[in-house]
């Protein structure tokens, strides 16, 4: 009975755990108008093509809302005029569990920031006085500057920044999770309690072999050459990624793309193994059996037979855990 005991309090402190987001940065609803590893369409040199890093959050087409810390935190560094990310003020989250890792102490960004610092607590004054300082220095130069850890801290809810539009962007709030090495981008929905939304998950088409197909209406024929893609989006005001794909053939998980995480230095520019043809609203997937990323969560394409025509279906499902389905006929020609 004991026994029991205890492992039923540690079952309910999992859960507990499991149900706990950090405090919201902004004091308003929080609302997502860019997901995590969406499309990223190459801008420049120093803004390439790339799955999106973190969130966009909107803030309502006005800049100078109140950026909160979500945690106890302290300053690891302040970035001013990046060409991509405008002000960017990254804080250590030390006591928060890096779900990739399994360890405490992840890394938040915030980004297109319109000031860094406050005048209510001592840290927010301290570092608004290096931001302004910073800024009368270089102008519209960039630096970059990095703190010792806990030499700048802030308590949960403190303010620690205000939103903004640098970066050439229109004003929302860009939010990134890292591990503490800066290697691993984790998806920010882990972290933080998204209203749920009445949303639309739309599986608008199927294409293979440069012919697009209609669901129900023809078998859809693939070769080693000219792999299937889905085209899929998310309307919940604007268009987002959606979470997840899955592709089953017969009763089998054949493959499937999940933006849970993924390797920040090696893998954030391989987009187009992922996404073809697509915009970031627009989205066109692969769903191909090609590079291993941390994105593509199983790929099983070898073990599938398709010598002759099988029931297919995909499963689209957006950040709510909301779920749509299309069925389809499909055979490979090799």
């Amino acid at each position: 009975m004991k026994r029991f005991l205890v492992m039923l309090i540690v079952t309910l402190s999992i859960i507990a755990l499991g149900e706990t987001y950090l405090r919201s940065p902004l004091r308003i609803p929080l609302e997502i108008t860019g997901y995590f590893g969406e499309y990223r369409q190459y801008r420049s040199q120093d803004n390439p093509a790339h799955f999106h890093k973190g969130m966009d959050l909107s803030t309502g087409g006005k800049t100078g809302f109140e950026i909160l810390s979500p945690a106890d935190s302290y300053v690891d560094s302040l970035v001013l005029n990046d060409p991509v990310y405008g002000t960017k003020l990254t804080l250590v989250l030390p006591e928060v569990r890096d779900f990739y890792n399994n360890e405490n102490g992840i890394k938040i960004i915030f980004a297109h920031l319109e000031s860094v610092g406050d005048l209510t607590t001592e840290s927010g004054r301290k570092l608004n006085l290096i931001y302004r300082r910073l800024m009368k220095e270089f102008n519209d130069g960039y630096v970059e500057a990095r703190f010792h850890p806990g030499e700048i801290s802030f308590e949960m809810g403190d303010t620690v920044a205000y939103s903004g539009d640098s970066g050439g962007v229109p004003p929302h709030l860009h939010m990134e999770i890292r591990d503490l090495s800066e290697k691993v981008l984790l998806n920010p929905g882990l972290y933080f309690n998204f209203p749920r939304k009445g949303t639309e998950i739309q599986i608008l088409g199927l294409r293979a072999g440069g012919k697009e197909y209609m669901f129900d209406s023809e078998t859809v024929v693939i070769t080693p050459y000219s792999p299937l893609a889905i085209r899929s989006r998310v309307l919940v005001r604007h268009y987002i990624s959606p979470k997840k794909i899955s592709l089953y053939i017969g009763e089998k998980l054949v493959y499937q793309i999940d933006f849970e995480n993924y390797f920040f230095i090696d893998e954030v520019d391989k987009v187009d193994e992922v996404y073809t043809n697509s915009t970031s609203s627009d989205y066109w997937f692969k769903l191909k059996d090609g590079e291993a990323l941390s994105i593509i969560a199983v790929n099983n394409w070898k073990s599938v037979d398709l010598s002759s025509p099988k029931t297919a279906k995909v499963v689209v499902e957006d950040h709510w855990g909301n779920v749509s389905e299309k069925t389809f006929t499909i055979v490979m020609r090799r």
